[in-house]
């Protein structure tokens, strides 16, 4: 994985995926479910580099005794990396290893988005349209809304301007607020009420 260029990095986290997994059920079975109690393993290695030759490990589970499925690497102190690689030596049922989500958790080298203008709309008893004005700053967005201006407990990521939802409760006030994102952080926007 290239970031683009060199940048502080705090955390990976590795999402495996079974993808058209092979599994050998046991002979006595009761319907398609069953326990497995064998011991299985993920192992995989980790390196990083700065300009993509010179290679580093980041992390080191060749010889774990873990299944980790969803495993994540913290580097509190930060790293200065650019280039990512992931080498797979087993996963479980020895089927071909399948990565459904490498995630990097960091800082970027620049500024945070600027804050969102956006407008928000009930099209419904219990649907709200929110409509942003696109920003060349921010790559996207995070919509939260609750039922009071300091409890907006319920979210969803956009990546477009306008975003339907659909989960609102029919008679509530609803307040919301847009933050903008992009690699250097997030800018939350201002609350209030859904009209």
């Amino acid at each position: 994985m290239d970031l683009g260029e060199v940048k502080d990095v705090r955390a990976v986290q590795i999402n495996f995926a079974d993808d058209k997994i092979d599994v050998p059920l046991p002979g006595e079975r009761q319907g398609e479910r069953y326990i497995d109690p064998s011991q299985h393993k993920t192992r995989w290695l980790l390196e990083a580099s700065a300009d993509g030759t010179n290679y580093f490990v980041l992390a080191d589970k060749s010889d774990a005794e873990t299944n980790l499925p969803h495993d994540f690497v913290v580097k509190e102190e930060g790293v200065q990396i650019r280039y990512l690689k992931l080498t797979v030596f087993e996963v479980p049922y020895h089927q071909n290893p399948c990565i459904s989500g490498l995630r990097v958790f960091g800082f970027g080298n620049g500024e945070k988005p600027s804050a969102p203008q956006y407008q928000a709309q009930r099209i419904g008893t219990m649907d709200m349209r929110i409509t942003i004005e696109p920003q060349t700053d921010a790559v996207g967005y995070n919509v939260l809304w609750g039922f009071a201006p300091d409890k907006l407990y319920h979210s969803c990521m956009t990546f477009m301007p306008e975003q339907n939802i659909g989960a609102l409760v029919e008679g509530e006030t609803v307040y919301v607020r847009v933050d903008a994102f992009n690699e250097n952080g997030i800018t939350e926007g201002t609350v209030r009420p859904l009209v």
